[in-house]
């Protein structure tokens, strides 16, 4: 028999958890549903994925996977779908048309599948380092699915070679208002446009301060009601601290003084890097913006660097504003551990933006954070583990995926290991 205090004291406990258990927080608490990729019909293991997971409007998911060798396949969930299905391969597509050399291979996709007038679109990335190793390689295809028909198909066979550039892809984005496509050549940092409709491809060059001949150019990039395209670029010294542009009515690029990133330079070249513990790297610095997503008048788009801090462009009648809205951050103590991410999805309400961090070392875990964008700050919402726990066992350390949304409102991110740790890789949705 318990003392009249004591059980007034455990009564009190208990309806604080009942009221706990029944309180919008716990009530809306996420929930994730997993999916491993199956390998092909010709025997391709899909075992890592860079950057190449996106939503189409009416919730559809699309993911590029390879096993970072020999090829290269997209899958599709379709909002009815409950599983990912395979609709093609680089491979076999290119095969169909004659465009296939003997020898030749597609490392991987490096580009979100991109939407455009009902179609998705891929270019492809078969050489992975800034040098001139890359003219070794035959340049890049374009590819197109068409859900209507379900083809998936190569559309460089016939370019000059049967290919759209003697380089490779590394970001693609549509311009739907005037139907055509953009795309980071690399590794000199050159921009490409793709005109569907007559399936030819200009190159535009490259910003003239530009003085390396190789350097990353996979910045994130978005497209003004004008038709500007914004960018980034990654290296040393105030000019590649700022946001660039290509103006299409004057085919000339320019610089926006004003619009400032908040990150480190890139280490020097041969400066030494932190040791390897237990397997892991130190996390990567990152300055300019890789991942993000734009509203649906593409109005407002938001974006984040490698290590978390975010920035906000918005487009109004007459201006356009770049505001840095703050950085996601590990909670206490280890605030000021860096981060690294590849994932971004912003909730449709705009409040909201969620991010899984990878484990690289010093990371207290693989964890689920909520960015709070009117308070400039974040939150963890849970570890991994303990959401989709088959996204993080057997050495699924990277994780990617940005603007993939179903028509559930769930978010959708891919979990891999390096050198095909862990197997095919899992997909996994998240409903926040």
């Amino acid at each position: 028999m318990f003392h009249p205090r004591i059980l007034k004291h455990i009564l009190r406990s208990a309806l604080a958890a009942m009221i706990l258990c029944l309180s919008p927080q716990a009530l809306s608490a996420p929930t994730a549903e997993s999916f491993r990729l199956p390998s092909t019909p010709g025997g391709l293991d899909p075992l890592q994925c860079w950057y190449a997971l996106g939503s189409t409007p009416d919730g559809s998911i699309y993911i590029a996977a390879s096993d970072h060798k020999t090829n290269s396949a997209l899958f599709e969930k379709r909002t009815d779908d409950q599983v990912f299905r395979y609709v093609g391969d680089a491979q076999q597509a290119s095969i169909q048309v004659d465009n296939w050399e003997a020898g030749e291979t597609l490392e991987k996709f490096h580009v979100r599948p991109t939407y455009l007038d009902g179609d998705i679109y891929l270019g492809g990335l078969n050489y992975s380092y800034y040098n001139q190793g890359y003219a070794k390689k035959r340049g890049f295809h374009w590819y197109r699915y068409r859900p209507s028909t379900g083809q998936f198909e190569d559309l460089s066979a016939q370019a000059p070679d049967g290919t759209a550039s003697p380089f490779q892809l590394e970001y693609l984005i549509a311009d739907p208002k005037h139907h055509r496509l953009y795309g980071a050549a690399v590794p000199k940092g050159h921009l490409v446009r793709f005109d569907p409709h007559t399936q030819t491809t200009e190159d535009l060059g490259r910003p003239p301060e530009l003085k390396k001949n190789y350097l990353p150019s996979d910045s994130f990039m978005w497209v003004n009601s004008r038709g500007r395209v914004y960018f980034a670029m990654e290296g040393r010294g105030g000019w590649f601290k700022r946001i660039h542009y290509f103006d299409p009515d004057s085919n000339t690029f320019g610089t926006m003084d004003d619009w400032k990133l908040q990150g480190p330079p890139p280490r020097k070249k041969g400066k030494k890097k932190q040791q390897v513990k237990g397997g892991l790297k130190s996390a990567p610095i990152g300055r300019i913006p890789k991942v993000g997503q734009c509203d649906p008048s593409g109005k407002r788009c938001y974006m984040s660097d490698n290590n978390g801090r975010i920035y906000r462009w918005r487009e109004t009648h007459n201006a356009e504003q770049w505001t840095y809205l703050g950085q996601v951050r590990f909670p206490a103590p280890h605030e000021k551990q860096r981060l690294a991410t590849r994932t971004f999805q912003l909730s449709a309400d705009e409040k909201s933006i969620y991010m899984v961090n990878e484990r690289y070392l010093g990371a207290p875990d693989i964890l689920l954070h909520r960015f709070d964008i009117a308070a400039g700050r974040s939150e963890v919402i849970a570890p991994l583990s303990q959401l989709a726990p088959e996204a993080v066992g057997e050495g699924r350390e990277l994780h990617c995926g940005h603007n993939a949304w179903d028509a559930e409102g769930r978010f959708y991110i891919a979990s891999f290991g390096m050198s095909g740790k862990g197997g095919n890789v899992v997909v996994t949705a998240i409903k926040p």
